[in-house]
């Protein structure tokens, strides 16, 4: 195991000074068979084990972090047998194509918890301007929950796995639930990922103050696949 390694973006600190640590925090479990399982860019000082310590299924290893080799806060989690990294959804057979034999390693269980999503919301949030997807991926465009004023309020969302055909809205309803904003579209072609933003403009007298509340819904085949709601609240 390790732990201590700071909590840092990649690009920020450059790839050397993290040369050899790479998998940041993390843990690394033997189980057996020559069967590992390893868990790595765990928060720091986090780790809640220790080398030599016996572990059972559920227990809580440590917690998600942005340490070693990363850009976003996640868990890498690796199977190996044998030294051999090995596709727990696959197995030990080779898999070559889409509709290859396969054998996987997870539970029951664990089958039902990581069923495949093959759409749905990555991050959104409420800007006072047009916002940029790559600024707002890294945490920009981000109204606080309490605001003095805002030129705009622009509900921005970003997603995976969109289709053709997707329908999506986009609503804005004011402390009196008036709909200022009211969009449904329809997303014209498949895309791997969506960033898409529609907003309203400060009134010519102001906004009223209260709480306005902020709504997304992606629908598909009408099933919603994915939702977003926030409030801000605009003080008088």
């Amino acid at each position: 195991m390790r732990d201590g390694m700071p909590d840092v973006n990649l690009r920020e600190v450059g790839a050397e000074a993290i040369r050899g640590r790479e998998g940041g925090n993390g843990v690394v479990i033997d189980h057996g068979d020559g069967w590992t399982t390893q868990y790595s860019h765990m928060r720091r000082n986090s780790v809640r084990v220790k080398p030599g310590d016996q572990v059972e299924t559920g227990q809580v290893l440590g917690l998600v972090g942005l340490s070693g080799r990363t850009e976003f806060p996640h868990v890498e989690f690796t199977v190996r047998h044998n030294g051999q990294v090995v596709d727990p959804f696959v197995g030990l057979v080779p898999a070559t194509t889409c509709d290859s034999p396969r054998k996987p390693h997870w539970s029951d269980a664990a089958s039902r918890q990581l069923g495949y999503r093959p759409t749905g919301l990555l991050v959104a949030g409420i800007a006072a301007e047009q916002p940029d997807p790559e600024a707002a991926r890294w945490g920009g465009h981000r109204l606080p929950t309490h605001v003095a004023d805002a030129n705009n309020l622009v509900l921005w969302v970003d997603l995976f796995g969109v289709q053709a055909g997707d329908q999506q809205r986009f609503t804005i309803r004011s402390p009196d639930k008036t709909r200022l904003l009211d969009r449904m579209s329809a997303i014209k072609a498949s895309n791997v990922t969506w960033f898409s933003f529609a907003g309203v403009r400060k009134p010519a007298d102001g906004w009223r103050p209260g709480s306005y509340t902020a709504s997304y819904s992606l629908s598909r085949d009408g099933r919603t696949l994915a939702q977003f709601e926030s409030v801000i609240e605009i003080a008088p």
